[in-house]
């Protein structure tokens, strides 16, 4: 569909008369100056001085009045327009007339005013203008011959006229022309405007963070969503002041051209994102562009791909091991209530019996595992929920409120599945206070709770004040079925960094010297709502 014209706008229009105004100004000063000389009769050859020098001064008071009316803009731009061409005329042909050479010396400035009106009126009215200059021109001719009965040549008057007529429609063309291109130019601009604006809502609305960088890698455009990857939140000139992973990477690419295949860290808790580098035109100079992308929905679709592996897996050991296991501790059952049993055999049935027990806690933690419900959000205020999770914990594990201390640093609220959130909080509490439980200081395990100022976004720490984590274990602690307690199934951590991932939150392990930190890292409410 077409763009409508737009027409010329009225500040363009006023400014250039008031242009062509000061030429008024200067043309009629420059006229009544020739006057004052001393020289000005034989200058003028003219036997009506008082004439000339009349006409002169009111063409220029008349000039100087006409600055005050375009500054007032009133009357009406066309009005002003008419009446100065009009006037001009006037006041050239008087001029010419008081010379009363009949040779029409000064009617050769009627053609600027011809022109300088076209570029102002339409068309039709620079041919009005053109008429009446001519009329005005063939009157004084006729007027000097019959009145100061001088010689006057009409053919060139006559040529002088169709001259007016040419340069009033060449100009008219002209004029009409600089509005076209004018006009295209400012569509043209408005829409180079629009297509700027778009670009910058798409980049703004992208999931994606989207840098472009020059090739001093100085940052000239970067989208909300990338500063909130990068964990900045900031705008930064240079990329090494966002990132210096990111900077390695590009370094990396600049030099083999090859994507990094592995993602990134801005901190040790962040997100980790994924980098993917393309060129702007041919050459490294021309400029960069660099997509950012947050591995969580890699993570979540591999995530779900685990899961359907594992369900399969544990639907096979739920058939296959736990019949067998339960005769196995059903029949050390049995064979305890024997009488005859001497107190070595005792001895041995249970051990099965705890092996058979801690068998089926392996299986039922796969099982529950496999078998979780999907993941079902809602908004939570964190000072609520971790007075009410504290009650509840307190009472049902029978463990001393004063060994639990809860630090809310922060309101903002969280998008979680409540039922996860406790599962997940509960164990690293459990385990916290389990391996704090020889050390005297009180409170054994502390909850912190606020916002990461490194990218904005809500976390909660659980730090106990037990031995820690040696750097050994820590490399090897979320992996499964691993465990440094001969009772322990290995699956805790695995469980709450898996529970974590489905509510697009990270689990991480913190160094700490007063024992071990855990932090869980929640996403924005908003970027939450995003993703479901």
């Amino acid at each position: 569909m077409p763009h409508p014209a737009i027409a010329p706008s009225q500040t363009d229009r006023w400014r250039t008369l008031r242009l062509f105004n000061i030429f008024r100004i200067i043309l009629a000063t420059t006229l009544f100056g020739l006057t004052l000389l001393p020289t000005a009769n034989s200058t003028l050859q003219t036997t009506h001085s008082a004439l000339f020098q009349n006409a002169s001064l009111l063409f220029l008071l008349f000039s100087v009045a006409s600055s005050i009316a375009i500054h007032k803009q009133w009357p009406r731009f066309g009005t002003q327009v008419y009446l100065y061409a009009i006037i001009d005329i006037i006041a050239i042909t008087t001029l010419t007339h008081a010379l009363n050479s009949g040779e029409g010396s000064l009617e050769i400035l009627l053609i600027i005013t011809i022109i300088g009106t076209a570029l102002l009126l339409p068309e039709r009215g620079a041919t009005f203008i053109a008429s009446f200059a001519t009329l005005a021109l063939l009157g004084e001719r006729s007027y000097s011959q019959l009145i100061d009965q001088i010689s006057v040549n009409y053919t060139q008057a006559g040529l002088l006229g169709a001259t007016f007529f040419a340069v009033a429609l060449l100009s008219a063309a002209l004029n009409r022309r600089l509005k076209e291109s004018e006009q295209l130019a400012e569509q043209r601009g408005i829409d180079l405007a629009n297509l700027a604006q778009l670009n910058q809502h798409v980049m703004q609305l992208l999931q994606s963070g989207v840098l472009v960088i020059d090739n001093n890698q100085q940052v000239r455009l970067i989208n909300q969503t990338a500063l909130q990857l990068l964990g900045q939140p900031n705008k930064s000139s240079q990329l090494n002041q966002l990132s210096d992973s990111l900077q390695h990477h590009y370094q990396h690419w600049a030099e083999t051209k090859q994507q990094p295949d592995s993602p990134f860290k801005t901190a040790q808790n962040s997100t980790e994102i994924s980098a993917h580098f393309k060129l702007l035109g041919s050459q490294v100079e021309h400029g960069t562009i660099i997509f950012l992308e947050d591995s969580s929905a890699l993570s979540q679709r591999v995530q779900h791909l685990k899961l359907a592996s594992l369900g399969q897996l544990t639907a096979s050991i739920a058939h296959e091991i736990r019949n067998p296991l339960g005769a196995i501790s059903h029949a050390a059952q049995l064979l305890d209530e024997s009488p005859a049993l001497e107190q070595e055999d005792k001895r041995l049935i249970e051990i099965i019996s705890n092996h058979s027990n801690r068998m089926n806690t392996i299986i039922e933690s796969i099982l529950q595992l496999s078998r979780r419900e999907e993941f079902k959000p809602t908004t939570i205020a964190m000072n609520e929920w971790l007075a009410s999770f504290l009650d509840e914990l307190t009472s049902s594990n029978q463990i001393d409120t004063n060994d639990i201390a809860i630090h809310i640093n922060s309101s903002e609220t969280i998008a979680v599945d409540p039922t996860h959130l406790y599962q997940i909080v509960s164990n690293l509490c459990n385990n916290a206070i389990h391996h704090s439980r020889n050390y005297p200081k009180a409170p054994k395990v502390e909850l912190h709770y606020g916002i990461s100022p490194a990218h904005q976004r809500p976390y909660l720490d659980i730090e106990d004040h037990g031995p820690g984590i040696s750097p050994a274990d820590a490399e090897h602690i979320f992996e499964p079925f691993y465990t440094t307690e001969n009772s322990g199934t290995g699956l805790g951590l695995y469980i709450a960094r898996e529970l974590c991932e489905c509510n697009h939150a990270t689990l991480d392990y913190i160094k700490s010297n007063s024992g071990a930190r855990f932090r869980i890292t929640f996403s924005n409410l908003d970027t939450t709502q995003q993703r479901l």
